[in-house]
């Protein structure tokens, strides 16, 4: 008896329609709770994929910088929104009273801010740290 292991690998393949030459680039169109977390939606209007490698995150009250950070980026295909989970406490959060998103992509940078309220803070799952956050 023998021990077996299973591997599942796969790849991404995109097909690009006829007319998708040019690589579209994304909007930031706003900020949500997602899941307990607060999150950055980028949207591609494009006719093809996009790689959105990372979002940086600033937050600023009264124009003085409280808060910066990246979160991961990933593919957003062609006609999706979707939304980038950004790795802010809610505390973090409460100090701040607007956020600002920068998404380097393969057609350029943009850039959006947004407004942020103590009740879209709230909607922030207070994070709590396991044993395996501490290695």
């Amino acid at each position: 008896m023998g021990m077996k292991m299973v591997v599942q690998i796969s790849m991404p393949v995109f097909i690009r329609p006829a007319g998708a030459n040019k690589v579209p680039l994304p909007s930031v169109k706003g900020i949500s709770i997602v899941d307990g977390k607060l999150a950055g939606w980028l949207e591609n209007s494009g006719l093809r994929y996009l790689m959105a490698r990372k979002l940086d995150v600033s937050g600023s009250k009264g124009g003085k910088q409280t808060y910066s950070g990246t979160a991961q980026g990933w593919y957003v295909l062609a006609g999706v929104n979707k939304a980038f989970p950004l790795k802010l406490s809610r505390k973090d959060c409460l100090k701040m009273d607007s956020i600002h998103i920068s998404v380097p992509s393969d057609n350029g940078k943009i850039e959006a801010s947004f407004p942020i309220s103590a009740d879209l803070c709230q909607g922030i799952r207070k994070q709590v740290k396991t044993k395996a956050d501490t290695h």
